[in-house]
């Protein structure tokens, strides 16, 4: 057995310990180039994309993400004891600190954060300080680790390999091994930024040029015309000579459809990227639909859960130090989100229940959110039914229901019925059922019977007479007028 293991450990020590698949270019270079196709084209570094939070649509849109993040409770497991109540006070304490962590690893690709702890007087490992440090400062590498390039430049061009465990917190937004710093929701809005920011300065200069009509004065004197001209824009009155005349040209065409068309197409880009898309950006003029909205709905809530799994990593690593340094067992956190009753199942589920189904407590779990804590199962009676439902399977009626006519018919058949002239006896048929040996003989016997009652004429003569008795009555009661 001995042998046996050491081979095992001397194949694991080879190949499957190392990469194979590198790049020798990534390998070598101590700053990796940026590998933003955006980016790279437009010559922006990535932390300076921050200046695109100072237009008002992508930061409206931005904050409608972010608020949709910070409105979800977390939640903590074990949720009792010392230790679940010292680490939900120092996760109140920093949850702003952590969801701007999250928030901006999705806007810039990777965030950092530092925490510095502190122990308390009853000796407890906490948080005195957490929050984001400039991500220019730091680089993320391929294999997952992180480079510390500070001002004074200890540590050179190779920078400082800090400690992402237990120091400082690295979040980073779908990373690859090409591209460690993650993707950039800010670097697919730079186009429409920069084109939305020039359109407006284009915009402004085009009303100065032309929003006022354009004077034009005719005199023998041309510099006292420009000059009275020039005081009439200041001013709006100008002082000429009689024989002078002034006339105003108006720019034709130069409404402003042009640009309400290109102000909205930046909008929609913006909305689409952030938001996913907007109940405005598929209908014209702003109708919207019932089943639009709802899509709309559904995106928001995806977008939302996609950003909670990055809260969700900061918050754990969080959580992790404490519990690590307090000597605490592992919590984990989480951010349950509601969901929305489906109004169709819950109603095929009323109607299963009140034909008899009875479901366990892990589908009300599963299929309407519930927890199990919170709400019990009552397994009803399988004779309970409906009074309704009763009242369907009820074949007969009381007897003072029944008209005094279809009694006195009810009379005749009885008569006929206590003569014993029926066409087949009730013991014949249990004899034949006897003395069968399979089906086959039982229905060979069974048609023997019905062509011997054939056979007689009693029970016809009965039933005539019974039918002529009937008839007479039936004219007797329309005489009546029953």
């Amino acid at each position: 057995m001995a042998k046996d293991k050491g081979s095992k450990k001397a194949a694991a020590s080879g190949a499957l310990l190392q990469q194979q698949a590198t790049s020798q270019l990534i390998t070598l270079l101590t700053r990796l180039p940026e590998q933003d196709d955006v980016l790279k084209k437009a010559g922006v570094q990535r932390h300076k994309l921050t200046a695109l939070l100072s237009d008002d649509e992508v930061y409206q849109a931005t904050e409608t993400r972010y608020d949709a993040m910070a409105e979800v409770a977390f939640k903590l497991e074990p949720s009792e004891g010392d230790a679940a109540d010292f680490i939900f006070a120092e996760l109140q304490m920093h949850m702003d600190a952590l969801l701007s962590l999250a928030f901006d690893a999705r806007l810039y690709g990777y965030a950092v954060g530092e925490l510095v702890g502190i122990y308390d007087m009853q000796g407890r490992f906490g948080a005195s300080f957490f929050g984001k440090k400039p991500m220019q400062w730091f680089e993320p590498k391929p294999d997952g680790s992180l480079r510390f390039f500070p001002d004074t430049g200890v540590g050179g061009a190779l920078g400082i390999a800090v400690d992402t465990v237990d120091k400082f917190c690295l979040i980073r937004n779908k990373p690859s091994y090409e591209n460690p710093k993650g993707d950039s929701l800010l670097s697919r809005l730079y186009w429409p930024f920069f084109f939305r920011t020039n359109g407006w300065k284009f915009w402004a200069k085009f009303l100065e040029r032309f929003g006022s009509p354009l004077l034009v004065g005719k005199s023998n004197d041309t510099t006292a015309m420009l000059t009275a001209l020039l005081n009439a824009h200041g001013s709006a009155a100008a002082s000429i000579n009689k024989d002078d005349e002034i006339a105003a040209i108006g720019t034709a065409g130069s409404n402003s459809g042009a640009f309400e068309a290109f102000e909205t197409a930046c909008l929609r880009r913006i909305n689409k990227v952030v938001l996913g898309q907007t109940l405005t950006s598929g209908t014209d003029g702003g109708t919207g639909s019932r089943s639009l909205g709802e899509v709309h709905d559904g995106v928001r809530l995806t977008k939302r859960n996609s950003d909670l799994k990055l809260l969700t990593q900061a918050c754990q690593w969080f959580v992790d130090v404490l519990c690590k340094y307090n000597g605490f067992e592992p919590h984990q956190i989480s951010f349950p989100v509601e969901k929305n009753i489906d109004a169709d199942r819950a109603k095929r589920d009323n109607d299963l229940h009140s034909l008899g189904v009875r479901f366990k407590r892990s589908y009300f779990e599963d299929q309407y959110n519930l927890n199990a804590n919170h709400f019990d199962v009552e397994s009803m009676p399988a004779s309970s039914v409906k009074p309704s439902i009763k009242a369907m399977l009820r074949f007969a009626e009381a007897e003072q229901r029944i008209a005094p006519e279809q009694i006195e018919l009810d009379q005749i058949s009885d008569q006929v019925l206590a003569k014993g002239s029926t066409p087949i006896r009730h013991h014949e048929i249990l004899a034949a059922i006897e003395a069968a040996e399979d089906e086959a003989d039982l229905a060979k016997r069974l048609m023997s019977l019905v062509e011997k009652s054939a056979d007689g004429s009693a029970f016809a003569d009965d039933v005539a007479g019974a039918a002529f008795l009937a008839e007479v009555m039936g004219y007797v009661h329309a005489e009546k007028g029953v």
